[in-house]
């Protein structure tokens, strides 16, 4: 049985717009990272990141999914 963290994360990394961040490598570890935040509350170790359009992106998806 999934985990509502498994379940969410799946659900993120299954989003059109965080799909579309990964597959370019330039956005990919920015998001990656901001998955990781808002899935398992890590802090990110680029702090840039999280002023980047691809953490407000992955943010969007996030409150997407859970209706915040």
């Amino acid at each position: 049985m999934q985990s509502n963290t498994e379940a969410l994360r799946y659900k993120l990394l299954d989003h059109p717009i965080v799909q579309r961040l990964l597959n370019n490598p330039n956005w990919k570890p920015a998001a990656e990272a901001a998955v990781n935040h808002f899935v398992d509350n890590k802090k990110c170790i680029v702090p840039s990141w999280v002023k980047s359009s691809t953490w407000k992106q992955v943010q969007m998806a996030y409150e997407e999914i859970t209706q915040r």
